[in-house]
């Protein structure tokens, strides 16, 4: 049990002390982002017209925004490594009285986007530029106050991410960084699932959604190899 105890301490003494000579960094932020989603949109739009009984619509889903988590490996003082999980959940509420019973309801629609981006960006003194891969999960879910929420699709693509951005040492052992990014899909999502449900049609619905945005992180490690 001794043996185990000292191999235990030795081995996160070697695996701290590698975070902090090997430039490793745990991220921690917040990302958020616009689409302008037109079909996505347009489903949502046309349900609010074929429902007179509407008190509240859904209205757009064009904002997402949440937190954002990874790590950051730089291999020299301006090339580093990067792998960001960022999580942007959306909740849409449309609410109106049935005209037949007079009874209130309530739709719920709930989009999740998940995102995992690997990128490499260059540091220039205060400035940095990268360019990634993404891969983008979006989960679309349904309900109302008298049905159970059911899964209307489980969709991922994949997309190519720019950044370019300010990157600030605040201690020798925590940066911040501020950067616009814009982020170009490879493939679309189909929404016909969605059109069918709210719309009662068999229109087939298709979107890539690009989005751009912006990316404040937070750089925990040692920052022992900047320049400023």
């Amino acid at each position: 049990m001794k043996h185990t105890i000292e191999a235990l301490f030795t081995t996160l003494f070697f695996f701290f002390h590698f975070i902090l000579m090997a430039q490793l960094n745990i991220i921690g932020g917040y990302e958020g982002g616009y689409t302008s989603a037109n079909s996505y949109n347009g489903i949502l739009n046309q349900y609010k017209l074929g429902q007179d009984s509407l008190q509240k619509s859904f209205g757009s889903y064009n904002l997402t925004n949440g937190m954002a988590v990874g790590l950051n490996y730089r291999t020299s003082n301006n090339i580093s490594f990067e792998a960001i999980w960022s999580e942007k959940p959306r909740d849409l509420i449309a609410r109106g009285v049935n005209p037949a019973n007079g009874r209130g309801f309530t739709n719920t629609l709930k989009t999740g986007l998940r995102t995992i981006t690997f990128s490499m960006q260059t540091h220039f003194d205060n400035f940095i530029i990268g360019a990634g891969v993404s891969n983008d999960v979006m989960r679309l879910r349904y309900g109302t106050n008298t049905t159970e929420e059911a899964i209307l699709f489980t969709e991922n693509r994949w997309a190519g991410r720019f950044y370019a951005g300010f990157f600030v040492k605040a201690s020798s052992f925590l940066s911040i960084s501020l950067r616009p990014y814009i982020q170009v899909p490879v493939g679309t999502l189909n929404f016909t699932n969605l059109e069918k449900t709210l719309n009662n049609s068999e229109r087939n619905v298709e979107e890539s959604l690009s989005y751009f945005g912006i990316t404040l992180l937070l750089y925990n490690g040692s920052q022992k190899n900047q320049r400023y």
